[in-house]
């Protein structure tokens, strides 16, 4: 062996070339641990065998939007020429799978019929969510009851078990078990129903690097719409991580999926790509949509 040092040398120990070293590193955190996902943990309390952890169905949307022109002076050498003008959207959803397009010239009357669009399919992945958890949700009933400072209507100074809550629903107070779940309203300190309802609540609508463009393109027109007093926004600049009310959680997908990740792509590798002679009117439904801008 040959040591490039003497204090190579000095430190080498004989017949120990062989040493096998063992490293070994913590299986969990030790100072960053991230939030546990909250279903999981419920289900796993309440040892609720008949579901996993995740929501199944979500919304998907996607706006275009045409240059208007314009010559507005910002400051003393800026002039804006055009300014991006929303036109259409389109919805879809992976429950009813209908996919809904919205077209209006007028930014403020198409971002209405999309939110007014948005709530209704919400209520039915809701309703979705609460059956599939609605073993679950009955156990924590059972196990702490509600109280009147969460059932609208009733004495507060009383807890309220299953039992109660199906003679409202056969007396008519409830059309069903959703119908009561709706009613619900929690605090700022949630139990563990209310930790629950706000995710089955919070439908998820994605976008495709909606926060950087899309809501940028509809935010003024958006907090108008849907108020701001039940609104909460994460912002990482120059973009949106998330923007959620008690009923919808918006959130861009791009977020979640490698770099350079890009819809036409995924088209090509996984299906093959647009097999039609003119790209530019795809039939075949593998190519990506073009939108006649001007």
């Amino acid at each position: 062996m040959v040591f490039v040092s003497a204090e190579k040398l000095k430190d080498h120990k004989k017949n120990q070339c062989e040493l096998v070293n063992i490293e070994s590193f913590p299986a969990e955190p030790t100072i960053y641990k991230p939030a546990q996902n909250t279903i999981r943990s419920l289900l796993t309390k309440y040892s609720i065998k008949d579901a996993d952890q995740y929501i199944d169905h979500f919304i998907v949307y996607d706006f275009e939007a045409i240059l208007k022109p314009t010559a507005t002076q910002h400051g003393e050498n800026t002039v804006f020429t055009n300014e991006h003008i929303p036109v259409s959207v389109l919805v879809t959803d992976s429950l009813t799978e209908e996919v809904r397009c919205f077209v209006n010239d007028d930014p403020k009357m198409l971002l209405t019929d999309m939110v007014k669009y948005i709530g209704d399919v919400s209520v039915k992945i809701q309703q979705y969510n609460v059956n599939k958890y609605k073993s679950l949700l009955q156990k924590i009933i059972n196990a702490h009851g509600l109280t009147g400072m969460e059932i609208p209507g009733v004495n507060l100074s009383k807890t309220y078990k299953m039992s109660g809550v199906e003679n409202w629903i056969e007396e008519g107070n409830y059309d069903s078990f959703f119908d009561f779940h709706s009613s619900l309203g929690f605090g700022k300190q949630r139990s563990d129903y209310g930790k629950l309802k706000q995710q089955l609540d919070q439908v998820p609508v994605f976008g495709f690097n909606s926060g950087r463009y899309d809501i940028n393109l509809i935010k003024s027109d958006l907090f108008a719409i849907i108020g701001t007093d039940n609104i909460k926004s994460v912002i990482k600049n120059p973009s949106y991580m998330c923007i959620a009310t008690s009923d919808m959680k918006m959130l861009d997908i791009s977020n979640y999926v490698p770099a350079g990740t890009s819809y036409d792509k995924y088209l090509t590798t996984y299906l093959g790509g647009c097999k039609c002679d003119d790209k530019t009117r795809c039939v075949c439904g593998l190519g990506k949509g073009l939108f006649p801008y001007e």
